[in-house]
């Protein structure tokens, strides 16, 4: 057994050679989604390239099959619902306003801006970066934020359970936390007029969001704040305890 990083060149000082032309050789790749298409598969290939090969993966990509060949079995999502393996995923779908209110003077700006480029580069620019500059935007995520927040105490809090969100990017992570900070502390405050599902407010003010995000090392302050992995390992072994269950310097942690 052994990991695809064996057949990496950092410590040769020459191409990686060719180790075995046995055709009685057998390869059982676990993950076969990774690592296996670039130049590690091909060291592998180089080295053994007669070795019959068979992949395992739960999230076949397209190479997967030009490199495995046709497959032998699958086990779909499916199956292991109905199996009892998986729990069945629901999806709860939502819209999100994102027109522009004054399109005529955006159009104006933007050609005023970029009068010196011809048709096809302004073309390219409306298009650069428009999908994430949408998923980061303050509107967009506040607006999400708040629905959010009736969601889980509708639907989510009343069972007991607490919330995580995965966002597009770092950026809009932080962001998330900020807008679902306010939203909240929004929800309790009108809570504390009419609660008619009777949820437990002092928990809910208790209630502690954060990120869990990679580090850069040209991270600016408001992302840096949230980088630190030893925070993160307090903040996770947090939002895994149950409601009410209390160890000291963990809060209850609602989001990450």
């Amino acid at each position: 057994m052994a990991m695809i990083h064996k057949f990496r060149e950092a410590d040769l000082t020459e191409t990686f050679p060719e180790l075995n032309t046995s055709p009685n050789i057998l390869v059982m790749t676990d993950e076969a989604h990774r690592s296996q298409y670039k130049l590690l598969g091909a060291n592998l290939d180089k080295g053994i390239p007669n070795a019959a090969k068979i992949g395992y993966t739960g999230t076949p990509i397209d190479k997967t099959e030009r490199v495995f060949g046709d497959y032998i079995d699958k086990y779909t999502m499916r199956q292991s619902i109905e199996d009892g393996v998986t729990l069945e995923i629901v999806y709860e779908g939502r819209t999100h306003n994102a027109e522009v209110p004054d399109q005529a003077g955006m159009d104006t700006a933007f050609a005023d801006v970029f009068s010196d480029y011809n048709l096809q580069q302004r073309l390219e620019i409306l298009g650069y970066g428009s999908r994430d500059a949408y998923l980061e935007a303050k509107p967009t995520i506040e607006a999400k934020a708040k629905d959010m927040i009736a969601h889980y105490l509708t639907h989510v809090y009343p069972n007991g359970y607490k919330g995580q969100v995965v966002a597009t990017s770092r950026e809009a992570a932080v962001r998330y936390k900020e807008h679902i900070d306010v939203a909240l502390a929004a929800a309790v405050a009108n809570l504390e007029k009419s609660n008619p599902r009777k949820l437990d407010l002092k928990q809910l003010k208790a209630m502690k969001t954060d990120v869990i995000i990679s580090r850069d090392n040209n991270d600016l302050p408001r992302l840096k704040a949230f980088s630190d992995s030893s925070k993160h390992e307090a903040s996770i072994k947090s939002f895994k305890m149950a409601f009410g269950t209390e160890e000291e310097g963990l809060p209850a942690t609602w989001a990450s």
